[in-house]
């Protein structure tokens, strides 16, 4: 059996004692001295001896400043109070300072709030309804480069899907009504966005019914739906079901129901549905002629709609003679929920979104916020360095870590909740202007709803803790000796400081020269020459059908018009009015014949557009044969099926059984958007006057004022029902880039308030380091520097930071505008001055800003700068 080890142990109960006592601060430290001296103590001498001395050591050490102090109790509304008084204290004292950091963060959350607001109603279409996720819709092939299909069928294929294939619940079908004088009790109405639908349209769209039956309320011919604000316009408070409605000259129509406005986060809106049974068109049950429907169909809960695709497919082919089936071409399901951002189709039954649109938005309104985030902290950071004496007399006096954490986090919450609130009501106010740049109709209560609320929420948390992050967690650790001696705390935070600046004038002089990059393609559309005369080319809108029987004296009455050099008539027009019909061409298979557009127009058509011919003749009105055979194509059309002669060549039209002979070869123009390139095209007259719905005028220059009333006036004379409709060509095609001018549009101004948000605080940087270099400044006016040279002491570094951010943001710039551009066909090139000029004028408004400051600063008389030191 070994011996006993000796117990080298202290004793437990004085060891207990120490612990109780002790703070625990210095525990650590004074019990290791004293069992290093009771160790000592059993090697010199009797364990007993060395007890009793450890006892001796442990009481020796109650003393006050050794004592543990009670917990103290957290924080309360008594200590919240007072964190809130210093921080009143601290604007009070520092007023400039203050407003410079919350007008800075106030602009930068209420841009990012009304782009919140707009990027979140975009993505939000046609959500309501209860099964969007079942409901699609049967778009058309179109072999087309620019486009992905197009979003009319057939007839029959919607009803024909539903009845024959178990997955589909049902289908509804859509047809555009027309513009039409809607006359109620002797008043007349002009009256738009109505459809023609079917009896099943409810049960795929669920818009809430105010009256009526939704089962039956389409069934009858002659019967529309009237949506609430439309039959508050035709009928007042008034009841209107049952009430009947003269549309045009003489056709009546009973209201069957009425139903709630459609939301207008839907991708289109009916102000009126007419029963689809009263839809008199020939064409109507045609499985290939006539493609006018926008069809939907509901599927069931579970079915696969890659199969229904194939199965809507294999039903429509089945009932297409086999000698049609190449003009078929392919049937696809579009989802609903795609349609407003995702969908690149032809003939689209509204305006649609784009999603590069909201992409580009979020990405600039991250931009915004990271620059007032940036702006604020970078401030923040600077004026708490000066503090740093505050919080080494706080801690001498007694003033715990987590009371100073707590106190700088108290204060950094309190200036960004001021700085919401102000931004609220700065968004409020801005509200207006904002509507008009991004074409909504928001309110304020849409504005501060529950999605926009919590992203406020988000983000005064999220700055809160990141404007406060700096003071409270490295200033609060600093040592009271070495602060109240003077030693260095802002070498770090001063480098930090100067690469958020960088950051800033990156972000966005980047900005500004995107700018300038979408500028200059816009001027570059809008000088651009299309290919015809479009300048004082009026088209107007033939309304009555029975006009197309007097074209002649029309024709005749409007050319007598004072101004008026040309007359013509056509079926559509270019500024994306072309048509598609399925044509084929001897010796060219169809898989290789590209997608062929047409305009359809009379034998003056290209006198009055100012198209060029290249070959060949246009239309001659004393050749009856081109009525029915004579064909215009451009040069692009001729190029892409192979023709090195195109005079003579023959084109077969099966749908309405027509042959044409190219008569001549018209010089390529644009007929739709730059965005994409020029297409084939075919143009010709049609086979009878009911094709004709636009009158084109040409107006001579400087005449318009005086040829408008006159045509305005002849018009009344031929439709007294119908108000005069005319539209200039140079305005349609500017309406084709109405999407990218609002885009420019936002742009401009998020970059005005980007450079907004980096030169305030770059002047509170500058204020800043002006009110730290006070003594040096004074020192240095004392002994003879000028003012201008302390002035550009003071910008030097600020210049330095500007140009190195200015070299950085053009790689950024050049990256977005070729990515942008790309999506034009035809684009101008990066121009290098638009790059320059964007750099002259970053680099001259930083310079402004951080110069006036330091001249100021400068001026100042060396006694006084000397005295407030």
């Amino acid at each position: 059996m070994s011996p006993k080890s000796p117990d080298t142990r202290p004793p437990p109960a004085a060891r207990a004692l120490l612990e109780w006592f002790c703070r625990e601060d210095i525990l650590e430290e004074v019990l290791g001295d004293i069992e290093e001296s009771y160790l000592r103590d059993l090697e010199s001498g009797s364990p007993g001896r060395a007890r009793m001395r450890f006892w001796k050591e442990v009481l020796l050490f109650i003393r006050p400043h050794a004592l543990r102090r009670a917990r103290r109790p957290s924080p309360g509304p008594i200590m919240l109070r007072n964190y809130l008084q210093v921080t009143v204290r601290f604007m009070r004292r520092h007023k400039v300072y203050s407003a410079i950091n919350l007008v800075g963060l106030a602009v930068g959350i209420a841009a990012t709030l009304l782009i919140a607001r707009f990027v979140l109603d975009e993505r939000s279409f046609d959500a309501y309804l209860p099964d969007a996720d079942r409901v699609f819709r049967l778009v058309g092939a179109h072999p087309d480069a620019d486009f992905d299909g197009i979003a009319k069928v057939n007839g029959p294929y919607g009803p024909t899907a539903a009845g024959d294939l178990v997955d589909v619940e049902a289908s509804a079908r859509f047809v555009f009504f027309g513009t039409s004088m809607f006359t109620v009790d002797g008043t007349a109405t002009q009256v738009s966005g109505g459809f023609f639908a079917d009896s099943t349209t409810f049960d795929v769209f669920a818009w809430p019914l105010v009256s009526g039956n939704a089962s039956s309320i389409l069934r009858e011919p002659r019967t529309m739906i009237l949506t609430r604000s439309l039959a508050e316009t035709l009928f007042g408070e008034d009841d209107p079901v049952g009430r009947f409605i003269r549309v045009g000259a003489d056709t009546e129509y009973r209201v069957s129901g009425l139903m709630e406005d459609v939301p207008a986060s839907a991708h289109f809106r009916p102000t009126f549905l007419a029963a689809m049974s009263g839809y008199t068109n020939p064409s109507h049950d045609d499985w290939i002629r006539w493609n006018q429907y926008y069809t939907y169909l509901k599927l069931r809960a579970g079915a696969d709609p890659a199969r229904v695709e194939a199965d809507v497919q294999r039903v429509v082919q089945a009932r297409i003679p086999a000698d049609q089936l190449e003009n078929l071409g392919t049937l696809g399901l579009q989802p609903v929920l795609d349609i407003y951002l995702r969908s690149n189709m032809f003939r689209e039954i509204a305006p649609m979104g784009s999603l590069e649109t909201v992409r580009l938005l979020t990405i600039i309104g991250a931009f915004i916020l990271l620059l007032a985030a940036l702006n604020f902290i970078n401030l923040a950071t600077a004026r708490a360095t000066l503090r740093a004496r505050e919080v080494g007399v706080r801690k001498s006096l007694g003033a715990r870590r987590s009371a100073v954490m707590r106190q700088f986090l108290t204060e950094s919450a309190a200036n960004v909740t001021l700085a919401a609130v102000a931004a609220v009501m700065l968004s409020i106010l801005a509200l207006p202007t904002f509507n008009t740049l991004s074409g909504k109709a928001f309110t304020v209560a849409g504005l501060l709803d529950g999605s926009t609320a919590l992203t406020l929420v988000a983000i005064v948390v999220v700055l809160g803790i990141l404007a406060g992050a700096y003071p409270a967690f490295v200033l609060s650790g600093f040592r009271p000796a070495a602060v109240m001696r003077g030693a260095s705390t802002g070498g770090h935070g001063a480098r930090v400081r100067k690469g958020l600046v960088l950051l800033q004038f990156v972000i966005s002089t980047a900005l500004l020269m995107s700018t300038g990059i979408v500028a200059d393609q816009l001027n570059y559309l809008a000088e651009k020459p299309l290919g015809f005369e479009q300048e004082n080319l009026l088209s107007i809108s033939l309304q009555d059908p029975s006009l197309t029987d007097r074209l002649a004296l029309i024709e005749e009455q409007f050319a007598a018009v004072p101004g008026v050099e040309s007359v013509s008539f056509s079926g559509n027009r270019p500024g994306g009015g072309d048509w598609g019909i399925p044509v084929q061409v001897p010796g060219v298979e169809d898989e290789n014949l590209p997608a062929i557009r047409m305009l359809v127009g009379d034998s003056r058509f290209t006198e009055t557009f100012g198209m060029r011919i290249r070959d060949g003749r246009t239309f001659d009105p004393a050749r009856p044969a081109d009525v029915q055979g004579a064909l215009l194509v451009n040069q692009e059309l001729a190029r892409q099926v192979g023709w090195t002669d195109a005079l003579g060549q023959r084109v077969l039209m099966p749908a309405f059984e027509r042959e044409f002979e190219v008569i001549g070869v018209v010089e390529d123009f644009h007929f739709r958007s730059a965005r994409e390139a020029i297409s084939p095209l075919m143009i010709f007259q049609p086979p009878a006057p009911n094709w004709f719905s636009l009158a084109n005028v040409r107006i001579a220059a400087g005449r318009t004022g005086e040829a408008l009333a006159g045509l305005e006036e002849v018009y009344g004379q031929f439709d007294p029902v119908n108000p005069f409709q005319a539209t200039f060509m140079d305005s349609q095609f500017q309406a084709l880039y109405t999407g990218d001018q609002r885009t420019a549009g936002l742009l401009r101004v998020a970059t005005l308030l980007a450079f907004l948000v980096a030169c305030l605080g770059l002047f509170g940087l500058a204020s800043h380091a002006a009110e730290r270099r006070t003594r040096e400044i004074g020192v240095r006016r004392a002994i003879g520097a000028s003012v201008s040279g302390i002035v550009a002491l003071l910008t030097r570094e600020t210049l330095t930071l500007v140009a190195a951010a200015v070299v950085l943001a053009m790689p950024l710039a050049v990256l977005f505008g070729r990515e942008w551009l790309a999506s034009f066909v035809y684009h101008t090139p990066i121009q290098p001055s638009t790059i320059v000029f964007a750099a002259l004028a970053a680099v001259g408004v930083a310079l402004l800003t951080t110069g006036l400051q330091s001249l100021r600063a400068a001026r100042l008389d060396p006694v006084r700068a000397l005295r407030i030191e």
